[in-house]
């Protein structure tokens, strides 16, 4: 069952089954927050739905390249993503 651990940020959703925790999660809550659906963000990576469910659900794990693709399509940082460093998105500049 997919639950938030007290210590993880409300934006980030544990799966118990995932062998590299929150990886999967994270590519799921940024979806999920930029109100992405699978088939919308395996469109717009040229990948087949599954395979994006398969990462979200810890069954694969996605290439850098992949990964890379994914922070930008969402415009989350790569080091959040791939590494749950920092924040997940970057401070906004004013122009």
């Amino acid at each position: 069952m997919a639950m938030r651990s007290k210590d993880a940020p409300a934006y980030v959703v544990e799966d118990d089954d995932d062998p590299e925790p929150g990886l999967g999660a994270r590519i799921r809550s940024a979806r999920q927050l930029r109100n992405f659906s699978q088939v919308a963000l395996a469109r717009a990576m040229r990948v087949d739905q599954g395979l994006l469910w398969k990462w979200e659900h810890g069954k694969r794990t996605p290439r850098l390249a992949k990964l890379i693709a994914i922070s930008r399509i969402l415009d989350v940082r790569l080091d959040w993503l791939a590494l749950a460093l920092g924040p997940m998105t970057r401070p906004r500049t004013r122009t």
